[in-house]
């Protein structure tokens, strides 16, 4: 009998055992978290934030995102607060100085200690966010990644020395009937110059990359290597459609005057969507060596300075029923779009 009893004494001390060991809680862990790519950059604020993926049971006590001139900032630096939730987060980020090379990432914080997710560099556009060309025109600059852009096509008539960019004694005259080699003209989308304030002027290439520059001092028309350079940190920072891949168009194209699609990714899908890079590309169309205009509101391509042969160019092109930024050699005698990137 006492066997017995001391048998069932020793089961019962087994359960309980089992039962406290199962329901012992591992230690909690930091936080799992990324940082978002850093956005709508000008002299003094930018956009970021974060997004806590795994917790492990424990409570966020903080979150957001810190910066500073240093490598690898931490909360004892400048911070925002945004937040003790799992999940997407955005930060609004103030008080920087213009002109400077800031490095950040998101942050959060449980009763462990504090997690950072990976870092981010980028620089704050000068005091002025707008540029002047030799014509008066204006345009903002949207700073992307490392580089500062005009935010509007090019609209000059004049090279930055002064001199005039030709155009034809008609907007259709025939290039080459007249046998135009290396032509070196401006156009008015089908010359009518109430076209230019919204959409630019149309240029040959021969005029994009005349030594006498076509973009303001300080700016000029970028490489391919430089449209590649745009293209690859949009990539890397998730502005794809649906965050990856090479689905770029939405975030570099205007919210408005675009054809309308019915494809879920493209340009002319949900269009409220569109721009979050706040390159704000408009379809501004093309201009044909044999003298017609065609695609305003359907497409727009604008030159790189990089020829790939003899004939042709490297260009970048969007089309409202596409989604991708696509890359391509065309005939240096059409007229497309500029636009200028800041000197480095």
């Amino acid at each position: 009998m006492g066997k017995i009893i001391a048998c069932y004494l020793v089961s019962i001390v087994l359960i309980v055992v089992t039962i406290l060991t199962g329901c012992k809680k591992e230690k909690a862990t930091l936080p799992v978290l990324t940082t978002a790519a850093v956005t709508n950059i000008t002299c003094g604020t930018a956009t970021s934030g974060g997004n806590i993926t795994d917790i492990d049971g424990a409570t966020i006590s903080a979150s957001g995102v810190c910066w500073s001139t240093s490598i690898n900032p931490t909360i004892s630096n400048e911070k925002t607060t945004d937040g003790t939730k799992i999940g997407a987060y955005i930060s609004s980020i103030t008080g920087l100085t213009a002109e400077t090379t800031f490095y950040l990432r998101a942050y959060a914080t449980n009763n462990i200690g504090t997690a950072y997710g990976s870092e981010i560099s980028f620089n704050t556009s000068a005091t002025s966010t707008s540029v002047t060309d030799i014509d008066g025109n204006y345009y903002n600059t949207i700073t992307i990644g490392n580089q500062v852009w005009m935010q509007q096509n090019l609209k000059t008539t004049k090279y930055s020395n002064g001199d005039l960019i030709g155009t034809t004694v008609y907007a259709s005259f025939d290039l080459d009937n007249a046998n135009e080699i290396k032509p070196k003209y401006q156009w008015a989308y089908e010359g009518m110059e109430s076209n230019v304030a919204l959409y630019g002027r149309l240029y040959t290439w021969y005029t994009v990359t005349d030594s006498r520059n076509v973009c303001p001092r300080g700016w000029h028309v970028p490489t391919d290597s430089e449209w590649t350079t745009l293209t690859d940190y949009l990539s890397g920072y998730g502005y794809s459609y649906n965050g990856t891949g090479d689905k770029l168009a939405k975030s570099i194209a205007a919210i408005s005057g675009w054809s309308d699609s019915g494809t879920a990714g493209n340009i002319g899908n949900d269009k409220a969507s569109n721009n979050s890079s706040g390159f704000t590309a408009l379809p501004g169309g093309a201009r044909f060596p044999y003298g017609s205009f065609g695609g305003r509101g359907l497409e727009a391509t604008w030159w790189s300075a990089t020829k790939n042969d003899t004939t042709d160019a490297w260009n970048r092109s969007l089309y409202y029923s596409q989604s991708i930024l696509e890359r391509a050699a065309w005939n240096k005698r059409i007229g497309y779009s500029a636009r200028c990137l800041r000197d480095s």
